[in-house]
């Protein structure tokens, strides 16, 4: 995008005065045409130029408020000396940036990472800062709005949550960051701005005393896994149930829920025992989009055992028997409903999330299997970097960070299994005085 600057006529750069006179027949205000306004302290003077930020446009700029027409004068030379970009920023409010650059971001981003910017820019950054000019936007405005949103409810009566408040900022740094890269402002004033902590978020374990906690307060964690009998309760609550193999690899092979949407029968190879990602779906405004899994690490080739081999030996016999499904899904999807058409992924949570209320378990959701997933590969003393590749982080860092409280239960459990180990064998040692004797 080019910025140039119009200041050819003075038509085009003008300094005038005015005032908020009223005339009484009318009501209107005189403005310009007021009489007074040659009288002295009467009214304020202003300048207006014309910007252009894109080819073809143009916008007027007017700043106002000045004693007399000298210091007008003085602002109106002190603008034009700007470079031309900076200058043109003055004439771009936030809301017009902001819709401007989501427009430029179509096509470029995913279609997910676009809506976010779209709901953030609709429902938070255009209502609390959107009247701003960008070259009057502070670090202090952002920093005000961010405590105005830690305040804020949510439809379900609950605080916003930090990460959420944290993913706005994001939103707007980008945006500013663009504006900067266009010339319209120097600096980014969101750049400094700092979101509130994040509190929790790290997986952890459902507990005896926790799910005592749930049971009797209705108090749960955010993001609690179950363990190994909460596992096998629920695979043997749902033996017989269509989506066995759905919670099934989601649970041993750690999938993303648009993965195990994506995943087709081409992926899998039951003879080499391999599951391969290669794209995932993906549900945005009603409509899907089948894309290229979430990062290069994402994409990966993981090992099957021969009880998932089994278990989706058995779904796929047990899809062929089903009439419709070859005939409405041409990619061959593994995971279908009845009448064929692939699983949504808003339709596989729906479906766990069901199951698991009549299993009568603590809550977890769908993609929370992806944590037990993690869990139950610790207490079998997997060392990071198989978890870390087998669920596509980006580093062992990411998945440290995500599973630290996970780690510490599964260590713990360890820490007693050898104490307890140590306690049995010395119980059994034999006493010397007895043996002297």
């Amino acid at each position: 995008m080019t910025t140039t600057l119009i200041t050819a006529d003075d038509d085009d750069v003008n300094v005038f005065a005015r005032c908020g006179c009223v005339d009484p027949s009318s009501g209107t205000r005189l403005g310009r045409r007021c009489p007074l306004l040659g009288q002295p302290g009467h009214g304020s003077w202003y300048f207006a130029v014309e910007l252009s930020a894109q080819p073809g446009k143009r916008q007027r700029l007017r700043r106002g408020g000045y004693p007399t027409s000298t210091l007008a004068r003085q602002a109106r030379d002190t603008l034009l000396a700007e470079p031309t970009g900076l200058a043109a920023g003055r004439a771009w409010t936030l809301e017009r940036w902001l819709n401007r650059w989501l427009l430029d971001m179509r096509g470029v981003l995913r279609p997910t990472t676009v809506d976010g910017y779209r709901k953030h820019i609709r429902l938070h950054l255009i209502p609390m800062l959107g009247h701003v000019k960008l070259a009057d936007l502070t670090t202090r405005q952002v920093q005000t709005m961010l405590r105005s949103l830690a305040t804020r409810r949510t439809r379900s009566g609950g605080p916003i949550a930090a990460g959420t408040v944290a993913r706005i900022l994001a939103t707007l740094r980008s945006a500013l960051s663009a504006a900067v890269r266009e010339g319209l402002i120097a600096t980014n004033p969101a750049a400094h701005a700092r979101p509130p902590r994040p509190r929790g978020g790290q997986a952890v374990l459902w507990t005896s005393k926790r799910e005592r906690n749930w049971r009797i307060d209705n108090i749960r964690p955010a993001v609690a896994v179950w363990d190994l009998h909460h596992v096998v309760a629920f695979f043997t609550h749902v033996a017989e149930h269509r989506n066995l193999a759905l919670w099934w690899v989601a649970l041993l092979c750690g999938l993303r829920r648009g993965e195990l949407a994506g995943l087709r029968w081409c992926d899998i190879d039951l003879e080499e025992r391999t599951l391969t990602v290669v794209e995932q779906t993906i549900c945005v405004a009603g409509r899907v989009h089948r894309m290229p899994p979430k990062s290069l690490t994402s994409q990966r080739t993981i090992i099957l055992d021969d009880a998932t081999v089994a278990v989706l030996q058995h779904h796929r016999d047990r899809q062929e028997q089903e009439s419709f499904t070859w005939r409405h899904d041409s990619n061959n999807h593994v995971f279908t409903c009845l009448a064929g058409q692939p699983l949504r992924p808003s339709t596989m949570s729906h479906q766990f999330l069901k199951a698991v209320r009549a299993s009568g378990l603590p809550p977890v959701r769908l993609h929370d299997l992806r944590h037990c997933a993690a869990t139950m590969a610790f207490a079998a003393n997997a060392d990071l970097k198989y978890v870390q590749e087998r669920l596509g982080h980006s580093s062992p860092v990411t998945t440290a960070k995500i599973y630290i409280n996970v780690l510490t239960d599964v260590n713990n459990q360890h820490a007693q299994a050898t104490a307890r180990m140590l306690l049995h064998a010395a119980s059994r040692r034999p006493d010397p005085g007895a043996a002297q004797a």
